[in-house]
C-alpha cells in the first residue's frame, strides 16, 4: 500500500508555515506511549471531534509574518494542513 503522496515526483515534499512547539510527552518513559496535548484554541483539528467549538479559526484572528493583527476583508481560499514534528 502506498503513502507517498502520488503527484510528488520527488523523494522530498516541502511545507512553510508556522511551527507549532512540541507538546507531545513519553508518559511511558521507552517511547512506545505518547500523549499529545491540544493547544488551547485556533487550530483545526486538534480537539476531539466532538469540541467543535475548539477545532475552529476565525479570519479575523488573521496576522502578518509579524504576528501583527491584520483586517481582511474577506478570503478567497484557505488551506489546513496539519502535521506533528515530535
Amino acid at each position: 500500500q502506498e503513502y507517498w503522496p502520488g503527484w510528488v515526483d520527488s523523494d522530498k515534499l516541502h511545507f512553510s508555515g508556522t511551527c507549532l512547539p512540541p507538546n507531545a510527552v513519553d508518559r511511558s518513559g521507552n517511547g512506545s506511549y505518547f500523549i499529545l496535548y491540544c493547544f488551547d484554541w485556533g487550530y483545526a483539528d486538534n480537539h476531539p471531534n466532538d469540541q467543535t467549538e475548539l477545532n475552529t479559526f476565525d479570519i479575523a484572528w488573521a496576522v502578518d509574518e509579524f504576528g501583527n493583527h491584520v483586517d481582511l476583508p474577506g478570503a478567497d481560499f484557505v488551506r489546513v494542513y496539519t502535521a506533528e514534528n515530535q
